[in-house]
């Protein structure tokens, strides 16, 4: 569970020193969903794919891999979250974060101009992907095998996320975006950013950043090496197991 508020940046030199590729993996965790703020999520997702690629790999040329995308963690509980990452060899990962920001500032006006017909287009592309039924006995093993060992034991998951995605609205995607990835909430973002310096770019130190914390205007920053993340992981509480949140009455 990270705390709201604070941007966590795990910073660490990659391990081949030859390497040129540095990168960026930065996560906003949006905490304990329900099968609505899930369907949202997901559908938030789908529609800053595209843009996010277009602006910052088409555009910006950042690194030829540019991604997003929603973040699902079980273990007896669903923690949701989105995320982005890009590798590149001409951008170091605190240039890529400072562009990256920039860039959900644009998502923040996309959404707010979203057309009904795109929204409408974007939310029956999606609805089709979830209703597609697995392709091999595999996957559909793999599926509810999943619901056993997290005891949600929810047959008809993907079925709850159609009902979600029906009835998100516009303002719903602006006010999930704006809580998870902007921090407009009361008490902040909840943020993880993995920074991974290549060997032409430099690891700047802390006492070279001016005393500054780094971060939004709306909370702080925190950083970390690579020595210090396990003892940072050990210290956070965790999200409690609640298997009820996604079960369904059937």
């Amino acid at each position: 569970m990270l705390e709201k508020g604070i941007d966590y940046r795990l910073r660490a030199p990659v391990p081949n020193e030859t390497d040129v590729n540095s990168s960026l993996t930065t996560y906003f965790q949006a905490g304990l969903v329900s099968p609505s703020q899930t369907a949202a999520l997901i559908l938030l997702a789908q529609i800053i794919k595209e843009p996010c690629f277009t602006q910052l790999r088409t555009q910006e040329q950042l690194g030829y891999v540019v991604a997003s995308g929603v973040r699902l963690t079980w273990f007896r509980s669903l923690v949701a979250g989105i995320s982005f990452r890009v590798l590149s060899k001409t951008h170091g990962p605190d240039e890529i974060l400072n562009r990256l920001e920039a860039f959900l500032l644009q998502v923040q006006s996309l959404l707010s101009s979203l057309p009904p017909a795109e929204l409408e287009r974007h939310k029956k592309a999606l609805i089709t992907n979830l209703l597609e039924p697995p392709k091999k006995l595999v996957g559909e093993a793999g599926m509810h095998w999943g619901e056993i060992v997290n005891e949600t034991r929810e047959w008809r998951r993907n079925r709850l996320y159609v009902e979600g995605v029906e009835t998100t609205r516009r303002e719903d995607l602006e006010r999930v975006f704006g809580e998870v990835c902007l921090g407009l909430g009361r008490e902040g973002r909840r943020s993880l950013s993995v920074m991974m310096y290549g060997k032409n770019h430099r690891m700047v130190e802390e006492g070279e950043m001016g005393g500054k914390e780094g971060g939004r205007e709306r909370g702080r920053a925190v950083w970390f090496r690579e020595e210090d993340w396990l003892a940072f992981r050990m210290s956070r509480p965790l999200f409690p197991c609640s298997p009820t949140v996604l079960s369904s009455k059937y």
